[in-house]
């Protein structure tokens, strides 16, 4: 049997490239050949060019990097290594959604997910991430999709509904978009771990580079930098007599830290695994966190970001939510985490997870 699988591979953006590869890892282990579809969602490729003088004619890609400290250095070349040393994509090349049809005489059944592949957000509202190239019912699949947010507008509730109403299998990564799809097609869809969460941290240690094993550190990683999160980071290192290990690729490098930008995949890994303290406003940081059993602590994206019920609902997913911190204050009145209860919760949706996992294989066999 021969898997493909549309996901957001090519995004430079640790956590994408990471749930992709776990993904794959796991579909592996489970005894299926599985191909990432190289397909060059045209949205995506634009969304991570180099910045460019061009840029200057945006205004508000202007007003994201000065004001709000936004991404500029670019990072391809490293991702591009990783995808090339660790993922097993497709032979051709995809760069229209046109072409995808061709995908239907290759492979026998097909999955989208995780990430917020069903966000109308990010990736241009591709529908090719609903799988709306396969032309059999069966081949189409859902692991751990989300749609990035609790609700959708009213106005795009219908064309939902028409894109998911012929899937074989819908899991979800939240459960808000598990209320969406109740909402839409009146079914209960299973509500799963996110891929980097179906490794153990063993598994991890394969893919690390090793680097930052002899460092003692505080983890900032973010996706929004605020005051209140750099603040927070800072209170946390001093209390506990901490040096700040900032990844970032910011044009403003931020004193007092160490900065780290144009990291390997297999760095990022490693900073993870070796951390002390975690903070952050990053899902896949808090999995991450949580994985490795670190001491992490986050905060909500700022506004207006739409995006925080994937914190809230993994937060929620471990009994963790004493996690976010509203405010410094209250810091000294968090407890440690006890990892012996969360490890408990993890095994059982890891169990769970794998098992839907499986069964998408299994039925496809038996049709």
């Amino acid at each position: 049997m021969k898997c493909g699988v549309l996901t957001f591979h090519r995004a430079q953006n640790y956590g994408a490239i990471l749930q992709a590869y776990a993904l794959q890892k796991s579909i592996h282990k489970i005894g299926v050949d599985c191909e990432l579809v190289d397909y060059r969602c045209p949205f995506i490729e634009k969304y991570f060019q180099p910045f460019s003088i061009k840029s200057f004619k945006n205004f508000k890609k202007i007003a994201a990097i000065v004001l709000l400290n936004g991404r500029v250095i670019d990072n391809r070349s490293n991702f591009e290594d990783f995808i090339n040393n660790y993922l097993k994509t497709s032979s051709e090349v995809i760069t229209s959604s046109d072409e995808l049809d061709e995908l239907n005489s290759i492979y026998d059944t097909f999955i989208t997910g995780s990430d917020q592949v069903w966000s109308y957000l990010t990736a241009g509202f591709d529908k090719s991430f609903f799988l709306d190239f396969v032309d059999d019912k069966n081949k189409k699949n859902a692991y751990a999709a989300s749609f990035g947010v609790e609700k959708l507008p009213d106005e795009l509730k219908l064309e939902y509904k028409k894109l998911l109403s012929n899937f074989a299998n819908i899991s979800v990564r939240e459960e808000q978009g598990a209320d969406i799809v109740k909402e839409l097609l009146e079914i209960e869809p299973l509500v799963v771990l996110d891929p980097t969460l179906l490794l153990d941290k063993n598994e991890w240690l394969k893919i690390s580079s090793g680097n930052y094993e002899e460092q003692e550190y505080l983890l900032l990683y973010v996706i929004a930098e605020s005051k209140s999160i750099l603040d927070l980071a800072r209170k946390i290192a001093r209390k506990n007599n901490l040096k700040i290990v900032y990844i970032n690729d910011r044009l403003y490098k931020r004193f007092g830290m160490e900065n780290k930008s144009k990291l390997k995949v297999t760095d990022w890994v490693s900073l993870f695994l070796n951390a002390k303290y975690i903070v952050t406003n990053s899902f896949h940081g808090v999995a991450f966190s949580i994985n490795f059993q670190k001491e992490f602590f986050m905060k909500y994206l700022p506004e207006p970001a739409k995006v925080n019920s994937r914190l809230q609902n993994i937060l929620d997913l471990f009994e963790l939510e004493d996690r976010h911190v509203k405010n410094l204050n209250c810091l000294d009145q968090i407890e440690r985490i006890d990892y012996v209860k969360v490890n408990r919760l993890l095994e059982v949706e890891r169990k769970k997870s794998i098992e839907y996992l499986n069964s998408i294989f299994t039925n496809c066999i038996d049709k």
